[in-house]
């Protein structure tokens, strides 16, 4: 799809220069901006299709390659893997031990916060019980008269 904007915006590049070189002819109504606003959507127009056209073969090209190439593909990315391997567990077990670090130094702040939460959610629970025992109260005294 990358070659199909790009496309696009050659066209309309080129579209646009023509746009500009291009002069009305003597007699006819100069329409500049209609004139390079037409220019500039067919050379994109074109551009896509040519983008389009073009995509569809560079895949066609890149599948054909593939499957001709996955025996020495798989190899050289077997053979990568086997020889990045170590650093790759290196950086788990670094990323790892910071992670664990990380969680020690923020739980003294998340129980904090915990404690503070818990507080304030005891305090709500005071002051919204008497309320809901009147309400509780009204709505009984309502469904049983």
């Amino acid at each position: 799809m990358h070659t199909v904007v790009r496309g696009s915006l050659i066209g309309g590049g080129v579209g646009l220069a023509l746009a500009i070189v291009r002069r009305p002819k003597q007699g006819e109504r100069d329409d500049t901006a209609k004139r390079v606003a037409k220019s500039v959507a067919e050379g994109a127009a074109a551009g896509a299709v040519v983008g389009f056209a073009l995509d569809r073969r560079l895949r066609a090209q890149a599948a054909a390659l593939l499957a001709d190439n996955a025996p020495t593909v798989l190899d050289a990315v077997s053979g990568l893997a086997r020889r990045y391997e170590p650093a790759v567990e290196g950086a788990v077990d670094r990323l790892r031990d910071a992670a664990v670090d990380a969680i020690g130094a923020a739980r003294p702040f998340v129980t904090d916060l915990a404690e503070v939460a818990r507080e304030r959610a005891g305090g709500a629970y005071d002051a919204a019980r008497p309320v809901v025992e009147d309400a509780y109260g009204v709505v009984r005294a309502r469904l049983t008269a």
